[in-house]
């Protein structure tokens, strides 16, 4: 048997292995929340702050796969009332989250017969990769103030909890760490070539879904 045609049919068979069953339809909700954030910034030798405020949101829009109990997000964060000026960090990103006992609100066949949905505490874990801005006021020395981008990471662990008919209550705790960071410009010239920072959230909000 020709090699190639072999490897060929053995790639088409996993591809129909992996593929979503008929009922794995699409679906889509979304999810705000509001909560802690702290985050060491360092630029360079000559700036290292730690950014905290407890007033960060969160917004999420999510594509559901429910075959592989699965969401695709995009989402975008934004801390408010920091030490260092209104908007001291944005962000948006994308990534995925994987629920691991089930998608909520998905239905389900009972008996083979009835058509139900799912509600039950559903944790998950997910990863995003986003692009950030950091724009610090520090209100004390000019030369310290500065804007800059990065890309990161964030790791996220979460759990929602069904209240009512389609909406649930959540909670996040992440991990942020940049891992691509540009240079700090700021009136002075350029503070660093390279921003970095590491920190984490704690969000609490609504999830509204539309299954």
């Amino acid at each position: 048997m020709n090699p190639r045609l072999l490897i060929n049919v053995m790639a088409l068979v996993g591809l129909l292995s992996l593929s979503f069953p008929s009922y794995a339809h699409l679906t889509s909700d979304f999810d705000f929340g509001i909560g802690y954030l702290n985050m060491g910034v360092e630029a360079g030798t000559q700036f290292s702050e730690t950014l905290s405020t407890p007033a960060v949101l969160e917004f999420n829009y999510c594509i559901n796969f429910l075959g592989p109990e699965t969401a695709f997000l995009m989402s975008f964060t934004q801390a408010l009332g920091s030490d260092f000026g209104a908007l001291a960090f944005t962000r948006l990103g994308m990534g995925v989250r994987w629920y691991v006992t089930g998608i909520n609100g998905r239905r389900t066949i009972l008996d083979g017969q009835v058509a139900g949905r799912m509600w039950s505490p559903s944790p998950s874990v997910g990863l995003n990769f986003g692009l950030s801005n950091i724009s610090f006021d520090t209100k004390t020395e000019i030369d310290q103030d500065f804007n800059a981008s990065a890309i990161d990471a964030k790791l996220i662990l979460g759990v929602e909890v069904p209240m009512t008919f389609n909406w649930m209550l959540t909670g996040q705790f992440n991990i942020i760490s940049s891992v691509l960071g540009g240079s700090a410009s700021s009136e002075a010239g350029t503070l660093s070539n390279e921003v970095g920072y590491t920190g984490f959230m704690m969000l609490i909000g609504l999830k509204a879904t539309t299954l």
